[in-house]
């Protein structure tokens, strides 16, 4: 009677040990996959879609290396002129790097210029508009930052 005891017992905790086991192991049941909210890369705007650009100058600079990419999405008002506040990490400031304003060409088009303002802590982008077509809608361009060697 007692060795039926003992081994209900020890069953007992061999399943509790495993069932207090299963939520660390998970046996593969469970995994993490992103939410659909999540952008994944053929849904980013690849401007260049590479990490180095070959760049052929009469003063042969050879490959500058991009560093970083942000890309931007812009909800232009009716005003003809207009300011985007601390657009890069505040890393890309200090450091000596050239930043570049890539806008689309059916964006340019249509009128829109976009240039880069520098201040002590930050980089605000100044969007002008020289006609109405783009009045309150939303326009993607990027920033490419450029490491000067």
């Amino acid at each position: 009677m007692k060795m039926i005891s003992a081994f209900k017992s020890s069953f007992f905790v061999a399943v509790l040990a495993g069932l207090l086991a299963f939520p660390f192991a998970g046996f593969g049941l469970m995994e993490y996959s992103p939410s659909s909210i999540a952008t994944t890369e053929s849904q980013m705007a690849a401007v260049l879609g590479v990490s180095n650009l070959p760049v052929r100058t009469s003063e042969s600079l050879g490959n500058i290396d991009i560093v970083h990419q942000e890309d931007l999405t812009l909800n232009l008002s009716s005003d003809t002129e207009q300011k985007f506040y601390n657009v890069l990490p505040e890393e890309y400031v200090a450091g000596n790097y050239e930043i570049v304003v890539v806008v689309p060409n059916e964006v340019k088009e249509q009128g829109l210029t976009a240039s880069l303002t520098k201040s002590d802590l930050t980089y605000d982008l100044v969007v002008e508009l020289s006609n109405d077509e783009l009045e309150y809608r939303q326009v993607d361009l990027s920033l490419l930052v450029i490491s000067k060697l």
